[in-house]
């Protein structure tokens, strides 16, 4: 009985913890945001998004996602560093850095 419980409690938290499409509409939007930035490929080592809100430059309110990515980038040959960045991608897809 308390593995069936084990199970279940695991399988809600995975569960939970899945991306949402707008989410991963979001992340995908600053990967690409970030090779452009970079000019070349860049592996990531970890993204996340979460639902908010941020102002744009005329004061509007936009509602889209705060996107945490952590990647790696090797800026001289053999030299890997880990990067991580914030940004903050609307739901038309626009990407900026995160005011949070």
């Amino acid at each position: 009985m308390k593995s069936y419980h084990l199970l279940a409690a695991t399988t809600l938290l995975l569960v939970g913890c899945a991306e949402t499409p707008e989410e991963k509409k979001a992340i995908m939007a600053v990967e690409q945001h970030v090779r452009q930035q970079i000019g070349s490929e860049v592996k990531t080592v970890h993204s996340e998004a979460h639902t908010g809100h941020q102002e744009d430059a005329q004061g509007r309110n936009r509602s889209g996602h705060t996107v945490e990515y952590t990647f790696e980038l090797e800026r001289t040959p053999g030299e890997k560093e880990e990067v991580t960045t914030v940004y903050f991608a609307d739901s038309a897809g626009n990407v900026t850095p995160s005011t949070k």
